[in-house]
């Protein structure tokens, strides 16, 4: 009988270890491969879960045939052997975070003893706009598709002080930390005017990935628990792991390029570290915007909160929608009914809420045509990203309307009692 079990046990536990083999293999072999130096995916499978089903599995094998064990030297190894694996387990994952929490590849921690691997706007515009001595006249808001706007040229246009703070895959609701930080730390003062680049494809969830660690506590304590618990879950991944052996390596022989496709000036203005034109159209890019779909009745809790924070400072909002390249346009999303009600919903709930608000300003450019920008590799980086040659043009284009933001701003200020200054 005993041998019976025992005989069990060790099918069992090799089971274990076959299944977790099994899973754990390509997990390596994708890290490698990234190890080479491809591009981080987001959809990481993570190592605490390998390691917690593969301890079950284990568990199961080495426990439950043991439930009245007799009393012998076999069983009580066996015991001390699944409780060595335990701790084993535990200690390589409490290394594995350790290690990518110091190396930070992917800019989650807030440590920058080594460059991250991904595009590093958040971390670095928080560095650069801490410098900042005076509150400037605007801030430039939105995703990666503004990251060319210049802060210089606005100076020369328009004569206004500002400083571009928009990050890759920003949204609406990242924003509204973003300003309810800015409040905080430029009171009384806060910017005149918030030039803020809106997607123009719904929906969109809560998304504070890479968000910094400074930020978290303009959340709620549920959404804190949760995005603590994806950062420690990512800590201890294989993928990341595999990123911060990259880092080392790269910092070794001394790879200078940024990493994540753009460097930043100490006014937040972006450029690609390579300006060759793209014209690969991702299945799934074109995918994603002509699934777009939006609910008749519209409205972003988001965006709203912003206008209530941008109303109490006394300022005004310029919304704005950004141009595509037209080939991307006209060659799939012209046509698209679902993408142009998807489009036009937007429009229709921004222009709304222009013509409700006295210090609220919405402009459409996403044909190029309307702010006269560059088509093709002279005006744009791929589908969606002006170059600045664009990006001026398209200050250009809002200049009227960025000075009735600020004249609105301006008088408001010296007419409310009381109010910021």
């Amino acid at each position: 009988m005993n041998s019976s079990k025992k005989l069990l046990n060790i099918l069992l536990t090799l089971s274990g270890l076959i299944v977790s083999f099994r899973i754990v293999r390509p997990l390596f072999e994708s890290g490698f491969l990234k190890f080479q130096g491809n591009i981080t995916v987001d959809n990481t499978t993570y190592w605490m879960g390998v390691c917690s089903v593969s301890l079950l599995v284990i568990l199961i094998g080495a426990i439950r045939v043991d439930k009245n064990p007799a009393p012998s030297n076999t069983s009580a190894h066996d015991r001390k052997l699944v409780k060595l694996s335990m701790i084993c387990a535990a200690g390589l994952l409490i290394a594995t975070g350790i290690f990518n929490i110091w190396v930070n590849p992917w800019d989650l921690y807030g440590t920058d003893y080594f460059p991250s691997r991904t595009n590093p706007a958040r971390s670095q515009k928080l560095t650069y706009y801490s410098r900042i001595e005076k509150t400037p006249d605007l801030i430039i808001i939105g995703n990666s598709t503004a990251f060319t706007i210049s802060p210089q040229y606005i100076k020369k246009k328009l004569g206004y002080s500002s400083f571009n703070w928009s990050v890759d895959a920003g949204r609406p609701a990242e924003n509204r930390v973003l300003l309810e930080y800015i409040a905080q730390q430029s009171n009384p003062d806060f910017p005149k005017i918030i030039l803020m680049q809106i997607p123009d494809k719904y929906p969109l969830t809560a998304f504070y990935d890479r968000m910094p660690m400074q930020f978290l506590s303009y959340l709620k304590l549920s959404e804190v628990m949760q995005e603590g618990s994806t950062r420690l879950a990512k800590a201890i991944s294989i993928s990341q792991w595999a990123d911060s052996m990259y880092v080392i390596r790269a910092t070794q022989i001394n790879v200078t390029k940024p990493w994540g496709g753009w460097a930043f000036d100490a006014d937040g203005f972006g450029y690609k570290y390579n300006s060759e034109f793209s014209k690969a159209f991702s299945p799934e890019k074109i995918s994603d915007y002509q699934k777009c779909s939006v609910p008749n009745v519209f409205r972003d809790e988001n965006i709203e909160n912003i206008l209530a924070l941008v109303d109490e400072h006394n300022s005004s909002i310029v919304f704005y929608i950004g141009p595509l390249l037209p080939e991307f346009y006209d060659g799939y999303l012209k046509d698209t009914p679902k993408y142009q009600q998807c489009h036009q919903t937007i429009v229709d709930y921004f222009t709304e809420l222009s013509r409700t608000h006295s210090n609220v300003f919405f402009q459409d450019y996403l044909a190029l045509e309307n702010m006269q920008g560059l088509d093709g590799p002279e005006g744009f980086y791929d589908e969606l990203h002006l170059k600045p040659e664009n990006a001026e043009r398209l200050i250009d284009a809002l200049a009227d309307t960025l000075q009735q933001a600020y004249a609105a701003a301006a008088a408001q200020r010296s007419t409310t009692a009381g109010g910021v200054k």
